[in-house]
């Protein structure tokens, strides 16, 4: 599956309350293609969010 439809199918899946499912995804997106920007910035995104800074950082250097 294209990383990009899973970036999609993981935004859906959070704005539905399912973050478990969005990780899943993301994760997903990030083995197909590793420098998938959106999928960083998804990423980032979503580790804020939830008060992970150290690891929203993370994604955001890569």
């Amino acid at each position: 599956m294209k990383s990009g439809s899973l970036v999609q199918q993981a935004a859906y899946a959070l704005r539905n309350g399912d973050r478990r499912e969005a990780t899943a995804l993301l994760q997903q997106a990030l083995s197909d293609n590793p420098n998938d920007t959106d999928a960083l910035i998804a990423s980032a995104r979503m580790s804020q969010a939830s008060g992970q800074v150290e690891e929203s950082l993370a994604f955001a250097r890569r």
